[in-house]
Formats: C-alpha cells, structure tokens, sequence
C-alpha cells in the first residue's frame, strides 16, 4: 500500500433513498417495512396522530406519552420494566407537535415476547396515580430547570411573537401547566387518538415473515373504533406586529437571540430553494453568519439559520448567544448579513460548500436503514411528499448563486425580522 500518494477526490454521484414496502395489516392499519439482515436488531416504531399542539395545553400529550410505559390492566410499571429489561430490549414514547411516538428496539430472536407489551402500553394503559404524580414532579423540576436558560426563554419568547400568543405551537410546558393537568384530560386525549386508523407502523433491521405476522396478530388484532376519528386542526400563524421583545434576566453572563421571519411553506415551489439559501446564510461552518459573525467579529461562539417548515407555513429562524453587551452589535451584523445575500451572490467557493453540507445531509439520511425509516417518519410527520428526497436532491444540483440572492431579496428581508432576546439586559 503507498501511504505517501493521497486517494483521489471524487465528486458526490445521483444516489437514491432505499424504498421500503407496504403492508396492510388486517385492521387497516399501515406497516412500512425496510429490510436489512446487516442488522443485529430489529426496530419497530408506532407513531400516532395527536401531540403536544392537539390538546387543550402541550403537557396533556407529553404526560400521556411519558405514562404510557407505567402500567396496564395485565402489567404494572415493574412489570413492564423488568419484562423489557430481562429481553435487552428499549421501549419509549415520546411527544412531537402533532404525532405521538412510541419505539420499541430488541433482538429479532427476543421480538416476539416484548411485542404484546408495546401493543398493551400503546392502548390499555392505565394512568395509575402513583405513577402519574411522579411523572408530574419529574416534568415540574424539568420545566423549572428551562425556565432559568437564557436560550430557552428567548426561544419561548420568540415562538410566542411568531406563531402568535395562544398559538398551539407557542404554548409552554410549565411547573404550573404540569400540576394542574388532570388525569380525566389524559385520558380523553388517548379516547380521542389512540386508534388503529390514526397509526402508522414502520419497522427495519432484521425483518423476518414471523415478526411480520406477529404484528399483524397483535397490532392487527386492534380494533378500530366506531365512532369516526376527527381531522387534525391547523392554526394559522398570527404573528406580532412588534418586531422587537425581550426579557430581563438579571444575573444571565450571556444573552441568547432568536431572529425569526416568517415565510412561505413546503407546499411553495420555492420552498426547497430557499432552504438553500437559508443554509448559504447561516447553515453549516463557514456560511456567511459564521464566517462574519463569529469568526471575523468575535461576537459569539456560534450562530445558525435554518428553514423550519411546518404544517401550518414555514419560519426562517436564526439563533445565538453573546455577552450582554453585544446584543445589539449582533443584531446589526444579521440584518446586514441578511441584506448582503441578496447583493452579493455567493462565491463558487460559498456554492461548493452549501452544496456539499446539503450533500451530506442527504447522505446521512441514506446511510442505515434507522436513517432511511427516520426520513419516511419525517415526511408523514411533516406531510411531505414521497418524493421528497428526489426534490431536495435536484434542488441541490440545480440551484445557482443568482437565484440564491433572488430569494434573499424576496423572502429574507431584514426590515420584518421579529428579534427576541433574553438576558441581562
């Protein structure tokens, strides 16, 4: 082997994301399977309509899936634990905005004896109230806990004056929130969404005829509901007219800053491009937020941008931290980066990084089968096309620096920046 001749470099070729198949269970219900017998383990995830932005407050979701584990009318909470623990297996649920996640990861030699137990914890669990109030404490100290970081205040602050108070997506898991949900709440929240017909199964790793047909005999076994499920209610962004919000935090060494614009949603063709000049901006080392801001200025560690999209529209959200002092000087230097991608194109050299960051993402995603699921999961959560993949892709390979400064000057206006900081102000 010569050790003195470096490899060659090669350019990223078109590459694909791996297809998985559909099963229909026996109840109706969707189980998309990916086979990969690479895999030493098998992982079957459950997700659900209804999360922390379908209910009357977002702890209701939380606490029903952190509860979910803790008993059933068959098991009670050491039960189940021991039971998972006995088979090396991991079993845990958790909330997103609008869906429910449970996952459940073990050998495929020991699937078939923790399977029933993820099936009963989904649709049998019991609320039992030991259980529920120590959920409550661990919630509780959790939310204090964020409520003294600078960054998780300003980033409240921000999701309040962007999607608009009130807004689902801007309501805060609190100490207060988390004691005074009930338990009759928690379990209406599961009557109305824990239903075969608003789950989705995707399972990878090592999948064999008999794990399949032992979904089907336990989760195919479920019976949907008479009653008809209701639709999914999306609010539209409402936000501030205020441009400008802060929150004293005396004492804070640092400020933290949260720069939003809101902007057009996944459904806009432009959509996919102005990822991509958002990512030119401020995501990934060296984009022009880094590249000035912090490497030039030395006003903070690090700061990113990044296109958020939702089901209800999309935000283009920019964060960082600084001495208090800073803030302003910070401030200024986004609104002139901001102003600069639309008059200055960016460089060959820019275009070859922002493409290769985008590259490696999609890589990433196509790298394991967890990944390529984690991808399909995504776009059911965020009600993306199948093709979703195939668009970024072609985003990536046909974008220009023209037209990334076209978007600049459309869609990345300074002048409606909606800036949020909290610290010692």
């Amino acid at each position: 082997m010569n050790r003195k001749t470096p490899p060659k470099l090669h350019g990223i070729g078109d590459f694909t994301l791996a297809k998985p198949r559909q099963i229909i269970l026996d109840n109706g219900m969707p189980l998309i399977v990916l086979d990969s017998r690479e895999a030493s383990i098998s992982r079957l995830t459950a997700i659900c309509e209804g999360g922390t932005a379908d209910a009357s407050s977002p702890v209701i979701p939380a606490i029903a899936a952190a509860v979910q584990t803790e008993g059933t009318p068959s098991m009670d909470a050491g039960a189940i634990a021991t039971a998972i623990d006995y088979n090396g297996a991991a079993l845990a649920a958790s909330a997103l905005s609008h869906h429910t996640r449970t996952q459940l990861r073990a050998l495929p030699e020991r699937f078939h004896d923790v399977l029933p137990i993820m099936v009963d914890t989904i649709f049998n669990a019991t609320l039992p109230p030991v259980e529920l109030r120590t959920i409550r404490r661990r919630l509780s100290a959790a939310a204090r806990l964020r409520q003294e970081k600078v960054d998780y205040r300003a980033s409240a602050l921000s999701a309040r004056a962007t999607f608009g108070e009130g807004h689902p997506l801007s309501r805060e898991i609190t100490d207060e929130a988390v004691m005074h949900a009930t338990r009759r709440q928690i379990a209406a929240f599961r009557q109305r969404f824990v239903r075969p017909d608003r789950m989705h199964l995707f399972l990878t790793g090592t999948v064999t005829p008999e794990l399949i047909d032992d979904i089907n005999r336990t989760f195919g076994a479920v019976p949907v509901p008479e009653s008809k499920k209701r639709g999914l209610q999306m609010h539209p962004f409402n936000p501030s007219s205020e441009l400008w919000h802060t929150e004293r935090m005396p004492g804070t060494s640092q400020a933290a800053i949260a720069v939003t614009i809101p902007t057009i949603g996944r459904d806009n063709p432009d959509y996919l491009d102005l990822r991509l000049a958002v990512s030119a901006l401020g995501g990934y080392f060296g984009s022009r937020l880094q590249s000035s801001i912090r490497e030039e200025e030395g006003l903070t560690y690090g700061i990113g941008s990044q296109l958020l999209g939702y089901a209800e529209g999309g935000v283009v959200n920019i964060q960082t931290q600084c001495d208090n002092a800073n803030v302003h000087n910070v401030i200024d230097s986004i609104r002139r980066e901001l102003r600069r991608l639309a008059d200055e194109s960016p460089t060959e050299l820019e275009m070859q990084r922002m493409a290769h960051s985008e590259f490696t993402s999609l890589l990433e995603a196509a790298e394991t089968p967890f990944s390529v699921l984690d991808f399909y999961i995504t776009l059911l959560t965020a009600h993306l096309p199948a093709d979703y993949f195939d668009r970024r892709m072609a985003a990536a390979r046909g974008i220009t620096a023209g037209k990334i400064a076209r978007l600049a000057a459309t869609y990345l206006d300074p002048e409606r920046m909606i800036v949020a900081v909290a610290g010692d102000l």
